[in-house]
């Protein structure tokens, strides 16, 4: 690889960050990155560095390039524990850690955009955006701690299928550091202007094309950090709406709900709009008995600052003509469930505890997309495993996202198994990573896509069935971070 040095030289790192950027205490290194994974195979990093701006990074990358067998580890969100493998500690790792790159550059509330850091978190967002009467486009449950950059960049699913129109929204420009230490911008940000020029010429980084005929931020998003360090995004927001209406509808017949799902977004009458199973939903509330049928589709009807009580009121009606034809019934209250319940959910807030950490329960999953009439057959075929290998049923939860107008939908299954001292809490895991495995073989030949890379499903998104996607990946990885310097061990390097 052309390298000069084989170890790190401490005297250049302190040349570029300061005494309190750099940590290198091994209790507190194995304490912050180590022990929240719960993973023996981690080896504890050499030392973690705390950037503040995208120069300190390009130089950071460029020593590091010139040194043998480093792996640069980067890390945005401070969420624990972790539930999923997707962060890889091996030998001579450099933990970047962007917690406290925490700026939310501007807001535009005229063009619904915002530009943050990675560092800041989804309720730190949602805070700052309300002051300006916006929202975040949420996932489901976002975490306390959780990094809105990371979870955009990572296409976790936001709940308003109507707003995405590509599978790369909200995300919309970035900067990011390339493995090679350039700097790069994509779409409407390219050039060598900053932020602020840009903004004096009007531009508002709401076009993610280019530069020229290249889309970058397509190959940049899902890449786990494998070809570069992503300093800012900017993405699409929404409005907070003047008036809310949210509806529950129950079923026994999960095609039932998928068909009002096709044409109510289609016909653009719902907001948010998902569906749990039993378990998942009867867990958010553990105070209450719930009597509930095995699907409980949520969807919100929403107006904003021009007429929202007639809109409101209008798409009401369609959605009520729409049930009568399908023989569903919309609610406002099961079993003591109202709007009241189910509006934090809605509008982002942290839930605690966590639905996926709850009573010394942790949840091991597994989520890909698919379309809506692909959907009860994979159930089906997924309770066949899980009976197979005599997992109970009430502790497997389920929640479908309707993706880029219905035309998709992002499949979760979460296999909640016991972590406390007295169980086999590694066996347990292990068990349920096993079930989840098979699954997504099936899956994987059935119509399933995964869009979300991590260890459990690699083997199947970049098996010899897809020889021609690791070939590429490689090009790609060979221009960008010639010398794999970054994120060792995710997706295929």
């Amino acid at each position: 690889m052309g390298n000069e040095n084989s170890r790190l030289d401490l005297s250049r790192i302190y040349d570029i960050f300061d005494e309190n950027e750099v940590l290198l205490n091994k209790k507190e290194l194995y304490q912050r990155y180590i022990e929240p994974f719960q993973n023996k195979d981690f080896k504890n990093p050499v030392l973690a560095i705390y950037p503040k701006t995208s120069d300190q990074i390009s130089s950071l990358f460029k020593d590091i390039n010139n040194i043998n067998d480093v792996n640069v580890v980067i890390i945005s969100s401070t969420t624990n524990p972790k539930f999923l493998d997707d962060t890889v500690c091996s030998e001579n790792s450099i933990i970047l850690d962007l917690r406290n790159m925490k700026q939310i550059q501007f807001i535009d509330r005229r063009n619904r955009v915002c530009v943050i850091e990675p560092g800041v978190t989804w309720d730190e967002l949602r805070k700052k955006l309300k002051e300006k009467g916006m929202r975040p486009l949420f996932p489901l449950f976002p975490r306390k701690g959780k990094s809105a950059l990371a979870s955009i960049l990572d296409r976790e699913p936001h709940l308003i299928p109507k707003r995405q129109f590509d599978i790369s929204d909200p995300l919309l420009c970035m900067e990011v550091v390339f493995g090679n230490g350039e700097i790069f911008r994509t779409g409407e940000a390219a050039g060598p202007h900053s932020i602020e020029k840009n903004r004096e010429y009007g531009a508002a980084l709401t076009n993610p094309l280019g530069p020229a005929q290249t889309d970058i931020f397509r190959i940049i998003q899902g890449s786990k950090g494998t070809l570069g360090c992503v300093t800012w995004i900017s993405m699409q927001c929404d409005l907070i709406p003047s008036k809310r209406e949210i509806k529950l509808i129950e079923s026994n017949n999960v095609n039932q709900l998928n068909e009002f799902i096709y044409t109510s977004v289609r016909r653009r009458l719902v907001d948010e709009v998902f569906i749990l199973n039993k378990n998942l939903f009867c867990s958010l509330f553990p105070q209450k008995k719930i009597q509930v049928k095995d699907y409980v589709l949520i969807f919100s009807v929403n107006g904003y600052e021009i007429l929202p009580d007639q809109k409101v009121k209008y798409q009401l009606a369609d959605l009520q003509d729409i049930m009568t034809e399908m023989d569903l019934e919309a609610k406002e209250n099961i079993s003591g469930i109202s709007k009241n319940n189910l509006t934090p959910f809605l509008d982002g807030n942290i839930i605690e505890p966590h639905p996926k950490y709850i009573n010394n329960m942790i949840s091991v999953d597994l989520f890909y997309n698919t379309t809506l009439n692909r959907v009860n057959k994979h159930i089906k075929r997924a309770y066949e495993i899980i009976s197979n290998h005599q997992f109970p049923r009430e502790k497997v939860n389920l929640y479908l996202q309707p993706i880029i107008q219905a035309r998709a939908v992002n499949v979760e299954f979460s296999l909640m198994v016991d972590i406390s001292e007295s169980s086999h809490s590694k066996s347990n895991r292990k068990d349920a990573r096993k079930i989840l495995t098979e699954l997504a073989d099936y899956i994987s030949q059935n119509g399933g896509f995964f869009s979300r890379s991590y260890k459990l499903i690699n083997e199947f998104a970049f098996t010899d069935r897809n020889k021609g996607v690791q070939d590429s990946l490689r090009k790609i990885k060979e221009i960008f971070d010639p010398n794999y310097i970054l994120n060792k061990g995710q997706l295929i390097f």
